[in-house]
């Protein structure tokens, strides 16, 4: 199956703005609270562009053995699959900091995700 950006977005978030740790924890049923980044692109998203979607996060780090194993087997891009056939919005969010082991700029996530099919 083809990869459908209008479906599938792929987002390097490279840290969390200091306000969101200051937010009330999330309550199962409540509205999810509001986030915004930028995919590879550079394109800004907002939760609100995506209200009335269910959404998968996916935090993930490419020299993390479990990440690897999952992606290489084929399993995360089934997955993903499965899931934008079903309307659900998957977000990959790269967990490393710049400097960090791991760490994706926009276009290695981009090449990233390409090679793996994601």
């Amino acid at each position: 199956m083809r990869y459908d950006r209008r479906t599938v977005l792929a987002f390097t978030l490279v840290g969390i703005p200091a306000a969101a740790a200051e937010t009330t924890a999330p309550r199962v049923g409540a509205a999810a609270p509001a986030f915004s980044v930028r995919n590879t692109d550079e394109h800004l998203i907002s939760s609100k562009d995506l209200i009335g979607k269910i959404i998968v996060l996916e935090w993930t780090n490419p020299e993390c053995p479990y990440v690897d194993k999952h992606y290489s087997s084929g399993n995360m891009q089934a997955l993903q699959r499965a899931a934008a056939l079903s309307g659900v919005v998957w977000l990959s969010i790269s967990s490393a900091a710049p400097g960090n082991m791991g760490y994706l700029d926009a276009l290695e996530a981009a090449e990233l995700i390409a090679v793996r099919k994601a």
